[in-house]
């Protein structure tokens, strides 16, 4: 078995986390495969292959991330075309999409003897079309929203060409059912099991009384065009990694996208003993 570690080389104390992964994967076995730009992180480590990390994801069976669930995501779509599993360890805050804690290295034992399952989770796609189309994928949520600017934004939403509602807003969150547990929850939308497939859009502080989430079947389109605001500035974010800047008439079509990401669940838990044991564990009180 050849594994792939990525770590995001801005969390403290990575490099020793790096040398623990390492050790207990090499004590099973299995070969350690690394982007050689990182090696400095594995100084002293012996038998870590290095190479372009193109190549080492070819090369792999599978792949852990070493971070918070930003470094799962931007991973996760940075290798989409290898089809690889990924594993995250979480070194972040909360980690909803990490399957173990640093204090559970040792279960990457079960890595070997092949005692886990893989989840495939859904990924949305926006293209954007004006001059030129622009595509952009995410695992979490499409954000389109006004910016930094001081004001509010007028966006129509369709479903298969059919009109949905008006939306007098910050914004919209389009969240794959994976995003829901992200900006999406704190928006007030609903928390959706990732087992479930659909496209999950969420208003941002809308100016109503009435303005909820809704659920749409994952072979819906959305289309959602900006009205109204010949000069105003409105952005798309695509998991937070990208601000684009739309134009003015842009629409956003939105749908399911063709790929998947497989994440390895090592734990065996189910999504609401994740839920449970994230945010309660953390926060000692019901979310």
């Amino acid at each position: 078995m050849k594994v792939l570690l990525v770590p995001n080389e801005d969390k403290k104390d990575v490099a020793q986390c790096v040398r623990e992964i390492a050790s207990v994967l090499f004590q099973d076995g299995v070969e350690v495969l690394m982007d050689e730009r990182l090696s400095y992180l594995a100084d002293g480590v012996m038998g870590i292959s290095f190479g372009a990390l193109e190549q080492k994801a070819r090369q792999c069976d599978l792949v852990i991330t070493i971070g918070g669930d930003g470094t799962i995501i931007h991973t996760a779509k940075l290798l989409l075309t290898y089809d690889k599993p990924l594993l995250g360890i979480n070194m972040g805050r909360i980690g909803f999409l990490a399957s173990l804690e640093r204090n559970q290295i040792d279960m990457l034992r079960l890595l070997r003897r092949g005692e886990y399952h893989i989840e495939q989770r859904m990924i949305v796609k926006a293209n954007c079309f004006t001059d030129f189309p622009r595509s952009f994928l995410a695992l979490n949520d499409i954000v389109i929203s006004k910016g930094s600017t001081a004001h509010m934004i007028d966006l129509q939403v369709y479903c298969d060409d059919r009109f949905v509602a008006s939306y007098r807003a910050d914004g919209v969150i389009v969240a794959t059912p994976t995003g829901s547990t992200a900006y999406s929850l704190s928006a007030g939308g609903a928390v959706i099991d990732p087992a479930v497939q659909g496209l999950l859009l969420t208003p941002i502080a809308p100016y109503s009384l009435f303005s909820k989430s809704m659920l749409f079947r994952s072979d819906s389109k959305l289309r959602i065009i900006p009205a109204g605001y010949e000069n105003r500035m409105i952005e798309l974010s695509a998991d937070g990694e990208q601000n684009i800047r739309l134009n003015s008439g842009e629409e956003i079509c939105l749908e399911k996208a063709d790929q998947t990401v497989k994440l390895i669940n090592l734990t065996g838990k189910r999504f609401y003993e994740v839920i449970h044991d994230k945010m309660l564990g953390r926060f000692g009180e019901p979310v």
